[in-house]
């Protein structure tokens, strides 16, 4: 995840606002397109944590920032409901 603070001003960062999304605000609770992800157990991880039983296997290896965006799509998504 981005951090404005951390990483400074750098291209990520040009042009966007002060206040901009940052580390797991930085991103839509809707995803429609992933990048950076080629390798199919990479993909596959992804889907399950997304999309899979609660706390699964893959949901479980990530760190609490993580989580917290990966909850916030699932609830988006209704996943969890």
């Amino acid at each position: 995840t981005w951090n404005r603070t951390e990483q400074g001003e750098w291209w990520f960062w040009k042009g966007k606002p002060e206040g901009a999304g940052e580390m797991e605000e930085c991103c839509a609770v809707r995803p429609i397109g992933l990048h950076k992800y080629k390798m199919t157990n990479e993909i596959l991880e992804m889907e399950n944590q997304f999309f899979g039983e609660r706390d699964n296997s893959d949901y479980k290896k990530l760190n609490a920032r993580t989580k917290r965006y990966v909850d916030k799509v699932r609830k988006a998504m209704g996943i969890d409901e």
